[in-house]
């Protein structure tokens, strides 16, 4: 096993010198550690090593959760992915044309807010899901709904919306079925860009 994690360790360390890695590697075989290690910096202005206790962003796989959510309330019949979501957003400009699998699918053609123009220079600063809406939702459409794919986190946004309104006036109903307790993520939190520095957190 000892030749095994030096071999592990000799591969991710050359990826991790030619700077195409950076983070934690954890490889495991029928519930047994065969490796772990962290590579790169979880603080390049402290120079703060990453570590396999480092927490990471787990950025757009929250995606994934987003989409089991919609899922699920299908499921429970209170939406159904071919809605339109004017539907569930009243008054949302092209509510009858998006429906929202072309929200799950990246076909809405609705324009990403990330693409603003100055979105760099607010990116950090904590916003509400309405102000956020507020600010790309009279974007012109990219192209009709359906005829074309183009990656939107705008799209998520609104589904984020979707299931908020949808799963009222009980939110943890949804949770469950869609965040599995057996993942043992016991690490997870929400995302605050603004919070202060805490140990074992990844920056920059």
């Amino acid at each position: 096993m000892v030749f095994l994690a030096r071999r592990m360790d000799a591969l991710v360390r050359a990826y991790a010198q030619l700077g195409r890695f950076s983070g934690a590697v954890l490889v495991a075989r029928g519930g047994r550690r065969l490796f772990a290690k962290g590579y790169g910096h979880a603080d390049h202005e402290r120079t703060v090593p990453n570590t396999t206790r480092t927490t990471f962003r787990i950025g757009s796989q929250t995606k994934t959760f987003t989409a089991i959510a919609i899922l699920v309330l299908q499921e429970q019949g209170r939406l159904r992915i071919t809605d339109p979501i004017g539907r569930h957003l009243p008054g949302y400009p092209h509510g009858d044309a998006i429906a929202l699998h072309h929200l799950l699918t990246n076909t809405s053609g609705i324009p990403d807010y990330v693409t603003t123009e100055g979105f760099t220079r607010i990116m950090g600063t904590p916003r509400t899901r309405a102000a956020l809406i507020a600010g790309f939702k009279d974007r012109p459409l990219l192209f009709e709904p359906g005829s074309q794919m183009s990656y939107s986190n705008s799209g998520w946004v609104l589904l984020g919306e979707v299931i908020e309104r949808s799963s009222r006036p009980d939110l943890r109903r949804v949770h469950p079925p869609a965040h599995p307790r057996p993942a043992g993520h016991g690490a997870q939190r929400p995302d605050r860009r603004a919070q202060r520095r805490t140990r074992h957190r990844l920056h920059g």
